[in-house]
């Protein structure tokens, strides 16, 4: 399903063909899927012979303003591509752009370095994975932004954050030149953001499982949120695990917050460490069966 606000900004675009740059690796046959709906996809990786490299590469396509309705229609498809809002921008001229952002430099772990050989390596950068880009779009310089977003005006996706347009800012400076390239600051920031998100994702998974129906109206951004405070008073209330992080995201939510002023709770919880996730658990469950037997879950 199409979150409303991805289709409210695509469609406040100017009426012109729209770019996008799809991840293969997470379709099951990304270009029979777009050929079949008679668009004509392009590999953004050199051309392939073997079938499997062809089917999971990424793809570009120019989808015309009057088909996208017909594109959204398509499974997954606004959470495996970046939309681009690039009016008036010629087909090849973009799909030029988006294959030179393919390769990036990383720099190489200390750890893995030899006197006399390069401090950065060549990487294929995921600018088509919505998720990478929403963790990577952040760290970056202006004038990589600037590098990153070529002629265009702004580009869309739906990350599990939820729906994001970064748009160009005319206090950006030139782009920069050449490769893209990270420094190790940036890839610290990178890798802990992405480590956070695969910690939280089990987390949400359980919050849409196990909460009552009303959570299901809230967005993934907002839930994270919900997560990201609960994993800030982990450690105060002795949990350790996933799944006692979970239990007082889902309290969180049921008590609206007030789970945090419980003082007496939460020394009763935090009392011995060892059994805090396993107490936390059994309150949680606990809680959840009264509600449910008054008809309040």
């Amino acid at each position: 399903m199409v979150p409303e606000e991805f289709r409210k900004r695509l469609f406040d675009w100017p009426d012109a063909p729209v770019p996008v740059a799809f991840d293969g690796a997470l379709f099951d046959d990304l270009p029979s899927l777009l050929k079949n709906a008679s668009f004509k996809p392009r590999s953004l990786f050199l051309e392939q012979t073997d079938r499997e490299i062809q089917r999971t590469s990424p793809q570009f396509i120019m989808a015309p303003h009057d088909r996208l309705e017909l594109l959204l229609s398509l499974p997954d498809i606004t959470t495996g591509g970046v939309f681009w809002n690039a009016p008036g921008v010629e087909e090849m001229a973009f799909y030029r752009h988006l294959r030179s952002l393919t390769m990036v430099r990383l720099p190489v772990p200390e750890k893995e370095q030899k006197p006399g050989d390069p401090k950065t390596e060549m990487c294929v950068f995921r600018h088509f994975d919505p998720a990478t880009v929403a963790i990577t779009m952040p760290v970056m310089t202006p004038a990589q932004r600037a590098r990153v977003m070529g002629p265009a005006k702004s580009f869309l996706l739906h990350s599990p954050e939820g729906a994001m347009e970064a748009k160009r800012r005319v206090e950006w400076p030139d782009a920069e030149k050449g490769t893209l390239t990270f420094n190790s600051v940036q890839m610290k920031i990178i890798t802990k953001n992405l480590n956070k998100r695969r910690h939280y994702r089990p987390v949400l998974r359980f919050l849409r499982d196990c909460g009552p129906i009303s959570i299901q109206n809230e967005t993934d951004v907002w839930l994270l949120e919900l997560i990201d405070a609960a994993e800030s008073r982990r450690v105060e209330w002795g949990l350790k695990t996933q799944s006692g992080l979970s239990c007082l995201s889902l309290l969180s939510y049921i008590t609206h917050g007030k789970i945090y002023t419980n003082s007496q709770l939460k020394n009763k919880i935090s009392e011995n460490t060892k059994y805090s996730d396993k107490k936390i658990k059994k309150y949680t469950i606990e809680l959840i069966n009264l509600l449910e037997t008054n008809g309040d879950y």
